[in-house]
């Protein structure tokens, strides 16, 4: 599995499968799901990757393990992260924002971020804060800056850590105050190799030890209720059906062989229920 952080104002965002299926990309990407599910033992760093063109650069957040996603974020984009919640209500408003940097082939990226106060429809009259970010190097240096905002929300007085991607896992960083200009040096040529390097080293020994995140197939309560890890492939007459594990259920996709029509099937396991949380022609 792999996750691609890019530009949402140049994609297509399918609101779900059946909308997904109807792009030639997105149905392209789901099929090279389902083969890499079936692939059981091997690890998101064994999977081979083949990326849209453009640049790609991997990073993590000191997570990075083999039955997790890799994450990549394209050239030219700026992603805000914010501090782990479960709900809204914990946020703070001067929590630290994070801004992760991946340059395009001219040394520059941009990113938006959205905020409001989380509760009431304030925001239907403007109150709300649109950030347009933008990062460019200037002289071996990175400025990182507000280009534009919009709406009424006042921003948070917050402490701002800029993260600029180099390649192989590796960053620098720097810590500013969201708003306000900031300024990151850029590393010689001989320290980005040899920071990326030590990243990969890293990298490398995080997921040979890395230990299997326990599965949770095996269902209590009702007795012989046990879904097999292993993908299933039945044929019948005109119909043939593949099911395949998929991250706290299963994905079913079915076959009218005569047609070539399909059924896809999103499985999820809720309180020992299996249930339907998606389906698709």
């Amino acid at each position: 599995m792999r996750a691609l952080v890019t530009s949402l104002s140049e994609t297509i965002v399918p609101a779900n499968i059946d909308e997904a299926l109807q792009y030639k990309h997105w149905r392209t990407m789901i099929h090279e799901e389902i083969k890499a599910l079936e692939k059981k033992d091997q690890g998101s760093h064994e999977c081979a990757c083949i990326m849209p063109k453009g640049i790609w650069q991997r990073f993590d957040f000191s997570d990075s393990h083999p039955d997790l996603p890799s994450l990549y974020l394209r050239g030219g984009s700026i992603l805000p992260v914010g501090q782990p919640v479960q709900y809204v209500g914990e946020t703070n408003p001067t929590d630290e924002l994070s801004l992760l940097i991946s340059l395009d082939e001219n040394g520059k990226a941009e990113g938006v971020l959205y905020e409001d106060d989380g509760d009431g429809y304030g925001y239907t009259q403007g109150n709300y804060l649109l950030t347009y970010y933008s990062a460019e190097i200037v002289s071996s240096n990175l400025t990182v800056k507000v280009s534009k905002s919009e709406g009424s929300y006042k921003r948070p007085k917050r402490p701002l850590l800029v993260k600029l991607l180099l390649g192989g896992g590796a960053m620098i960083d720097a810590r500013g105050i969201d708003g306000e200009e900031l300024h990151l040096e850029i590393p010689s040529e001989s320290q980005v190799v040899k920071l990326v390097s030590a990243s990969e080293d890293w990298y490398r020994k995080q997921m040979k030890n890395a230990k299997n995140i326990p599965s949770e197939d095996g269902l209590t309560g009702q007795k012989g209720f046990e879904l097999s890890k292993t993908p299933v492939e039945l044929k019948s007459g005109d119909w043939a059906l593949k099911v395949v594990p998929w991250i706290g259920g299963r994905i079913v996709s079915m076959n009218h062989l005569p047609s070539g029509k399909q059924l896809h099937l999103c499985l999820k396991i809720t309180n020992s229920t299996l249930c339907f949380i998606d389906i698709a022609f």
